[in-house]
């Protein structure tokens, strides 16, 4: 019973992320990290009680899962710049690509100044030699021949 009562609380918590993710994935990422960095941190003491091993693999899988998704950021700002961009033959693409990628490129901005040093240096290794990645006063994006992207909007030079 009571491991049916932490699935539902997860589901329910995943889905409630998952539904405000393009509306607030800036902070709820970076605010995850945090927080099961140092849950995990505070939870390693317990982990002689099941609950708390449980509660422990959990954070550490989190802030694993939020680690990939920061690194995934790179490959996917190169598949748009060399399959997709500047053509429109496929909008899923771009959909998937702005309702996922969107908040985790605009939080690069907040970062401190020697993390987002070396997280707009791994974007920019990612960028393919027709493309050049940029740091706007507002933000990171990039440009190709015919368009520009700003993890804000998509717009047409």
């Amino acid at each position: 019973m009571r491991s049916l009562l932490l699935v539902t609380a997860s589901v329910a918590f995943a889905l409630t992320l998952a539904l405000n993710w393009p509306h607030y994935g800036t902070i709820i990422a970076p605010s995850l990290f945090v927080a099961s960095l140092l849950s995990s941190s505070a939870l390693f003491f317990l982990r002689q009680s099941d609950i708390g091993r449980v509660c422990h693999r959990v954070s550490i899988s989190l802030m694993i899962g939020i680690c990939t998704l920061y690194l995934s950021l790179g490959p996917a700002c190169w598949v748009m710049t060399t399959v997709y961009m500047p053509s429109n033959k496929y909008p899923v693409a771009q959909t998937v690509f702005n309702y996922v990628y969107l908040p985790l490129g605009d939080s690069v901005q907040w970062f401190p100044k020697a993390m987002q040093s070396i997280s707009i240096s791994y974007l920019s290794w990612w960028m393919p030699s027709h493309a050049k990645f940029h740091e706007w006063e507002d933000g990171v994006g990039w440009t190709v021949p015919g368009s520009t992207y700003r993890f804000t909007k998509w717009t047409s030079e």
